[in-house]
């Protein structure tokens, strides 16, 4: 409890920072993807470690990139092999999103613990 208590007062602090930079705040602005990539991070790395969300996140970026440059070469050029006409710029951000999503659905059901976690933080009875 006192955790979540300190990591709430921790995000409130840095909302008050934000918003006083930024002179205003939208909702707009505050998108599910920025949710989506710190529990993917989070979960990526496991969270027995200290360096665990660190490394997850570095992974994590990694990967998202790959895709990207992966999914935007094979629908440019002369002769591309994803033709734009099955699926747009704006389809191939989607499907980064479902293979990350697949991916960490994959990484959920074999290690759910993460990278560099500990089986033993996932059990019920961790004793």
């Amino acid at each position: 409890m006192q955790a979540l208590i300190l990591g709430g007062v921790i995000g409130a602090i840095g909302g008050i920072f934000e918003a006083t930079a930024s002179r205003s705040v939208i909702p707009d602005t505050y998108e599910n993807a920025v949710t989506f990539f710190a529990y993917a991070a989070l979960i990526l790395g496991g969270t027995a470690r200290v360096f665990g969300p660190v490394v997850g996140s570095m992974i994590f970026w990694f990967l998202f990139s790959i895709t990207a440059g992966v999914l935007g070469r094979l629908s440019e050029g002369d002769n591309p092999i994803i033709p734009s006409d099955v699926v747009d710029s704006q389809g191939i951000a989607a499907i980064r999103f479902i293979l990350v999503g697949i991916a960490l659905i994959l990484l959920m059901k074999y290690r759910p613990q993460g990278i560099f976690g500990d089986r033993r933080e996932v059990a019920l009875d961790a004793r």
